[in-house]
């Protein structure tokens, strides 16, 4: 297991919000217990418990849950849909538009839902990316926006 020190790291006491499949329109308030306190190292993931009141017994054991934490930041992230991520020999990377040219940036992800990407360096908040850029596109191109 690997040590768990990020600048976002979860904490007893966090507000979790809760959602069930199975139970539609419907939020559940939680609370972080307690967490490992250190990664898998295999995964990559951190153990984590959290209390939600189930007073009104709508929750049975097994259901599956999906678990919304909001966490602290050091460093602000950058989110842009995964179509502007590109991937080639140089790892990955994104285009933008800086002045009508295209920007090559390489970029270091904090966390990809499929649908769109977290990124913690090599973007700026407002930089304008290029959606499934075309693989000709070269490095200063000249490009005209819409």
């Amino acid at each position: 297991m690997d040590q768990f020190n990020g600048g976002g790291s979860v904490k007893q006491g966090d507000h979790a919000t809760v959602t069930v499949p199975e139970i539609v329109n419907r939020t559940f308030d939680g609370t972080v217990a307690r967490n490992a306190r250190a990664l898998a190292t295999g995964t990559r993931t951190l153990l984590t418990e959290v209390d939600v009141d189930n007073k009104s017994g709508e929750l049975a054991a097994g259901l599956y849950s999906v678990i919304r934490l909001q966490l602290r930041r050091l460093n602000p992230v950058v989110r842009v849909p995964s179509q502007a991520v590109i991937f080639n020999k140089d790892g990955l990377g994104a285009a933008v538009v800086e002045d009508g040219k295209v920007q090559f940036r390489k970029l270091e992800l904090d966390a990809d839902n499929g649908a769109d990407v977290e990124v913690r360096a090599g973007l700026l908040p407002g930089d304008r990316v290029i959606l499934s850029p075309p693989v000709n596109l070269t490095n200063g191109m000249q490009v005209e926006t819409l």
